[in-house]
């Protein structure tokens, strides 16, 4: 898993990048209260993801279903936002 930073918003979280959408669209999101960003530089205020499902404000698929996933390295380099990753640690056990 990739991260982008600490969440500004919560002050706890990680800001990883997910792969949502079945057009395989990056989004960053806080691992601890579910922050958005659109963007790898996260800046303005985030989004939140609808509820009860925790749907992706792109396509409306759940940012936790099967098809959404924390990004490769192949798709960071693929979205360009490599230059933002300041640090990756393992994946997580979902």
């Amino acid at each position: 898993m990739f991260s982008v930073g600490s969440c500004s918003r919560c002050q706890q979280g990680l800001l990883g990048i997910r792969i949502c959408c079945p057009d395989e669209i990056g989004l960053v999101v806080c691992d601890e209260c579910e922050a958005i960003w659109l963007e790898p530089e996260c800046t303005g205020p985030p989004l939140y993801p609808e509820q009860p499902d925790s749907q992706c404000p792109r396509c409306g698929q759940g940012l936790w279903e099967s098809d959404s996933h924390w990004a490769t390295v192949e798709e960071v380099i693929r979205l360009g936002w490599a230059k933002f990753v300041v640090d990756a640690w393992d994946e997580p056990e979902t």
